[in-house]
């Protein structure tokens, strides 16, 4: 559940992504995510926990659960490679 609000930061950063998503690599057990596949991840809907409590089931929210690390993972690597492009950018 504390990936969702992790996952909702991050998303700001996905606007600058601009890398091949033609790469088939894994991180960690988790498909690496295309770019629309990233793109996609902002439309994704915030529920409050009570949400998720009413309208889940405990195997769906573990399931959901493994999605959002997915989600979270694909992110963070975005994240570092905009972090180096802004880098080499500066040089």
């Amino acid at each position: 559940m504390k990936f969702i609000f992790l996952f909702f930061i991050m998303i700001p950063t996905i606007s600058f992504a601009s890398k091949d998503g033609s790469e088939s690599n894994w991180y960690d057990g988790c498909p690496k995510y295309t770019d629309e596949k990233i793109n996609t991840l902002k439309d994704k809907k915030v529920e409050t926990i009570e949400e998720l409590i009413a309208n889940y089931s405990l195997q769906q929210l573990e399931e959901m659960q493994k999605e959002i690390e997915c989600d979270k993972k694909n992110l963070d690597e975005q994240r570092k490679v905009i972090i180096q492009q802004l880098k080499n950018k500066e040089r």
